[in-house]
């Protein structure tokens, strides 16, 4: 398998939570993806949330139907925490990439991201240690206010 071909199949399968972690060749690491430089850009389509909901059986309505969103609250249907966490993972696996990027988590979901949305993951490094690197890493779609989540992440050393 060519090399770019192994990275659009694991960019694809991130879609399903990230299960591709866990299953990926010993040899595979990632493009770098500097936390204070190229953000990782994001958007995914209706489609591609129904086939998120039966991977992961969050069967919410809110994902899926406009009516029940509305319901809610919310302005239409939305994409689901858990993905934009996954894209947050994403990002800082790509600054350390390795068998186990990542030490520690924190993500605060602000407001919801709709479908076909484009989100942009940026940030910086906030601090460095022993213990690993802090990232500071924000969602945010382009133009559009303040940011849609963010997210405190350790990286291991």
């Amino acid at each position: 398998m060519s090399a770019a071909l192994g990275f659009w199949a694991a960019e694809a399968l991130t879609l399903v939570g990230g299960i591709f972690w866990w299953i990926r060749p010993a040899n595979y690491h990632p493009a770098y993806c500097r936390v204070d430089g190229a953000p990782l850009r994001r958007s995914v389509s209706r489609a591609e949330l129904r086939r998120y909901a039966v991977a992961t059986g969050d069967a919410n309505p809110i994902h899926q139907d406009h009516d029940a969103a509305r319901a809610a609250g919310l302005p239409g249907v939305v994409v689901h925490g858990l993905l934009l966490a996954a894209w947050f993972f994403q990002a800082a696996a790509r600054f350390r990439p390795g068998p186990e990027p990542l030490r520690s988590a924190r993500v605060r979901f602000r407001r919801p991201l709709r479908p076909a949305a484009a989100a942009v993951i940026g940030g910086r490094v906030a601090g460095r240690g022993e213990a690993g690197t802090d990232l500071e890493l924000a969602l945010e779609v382009p133009g559009g206010g303040p940011p849609l989540a963010t997210a405190a992440v350790r990286v291991t050393p």
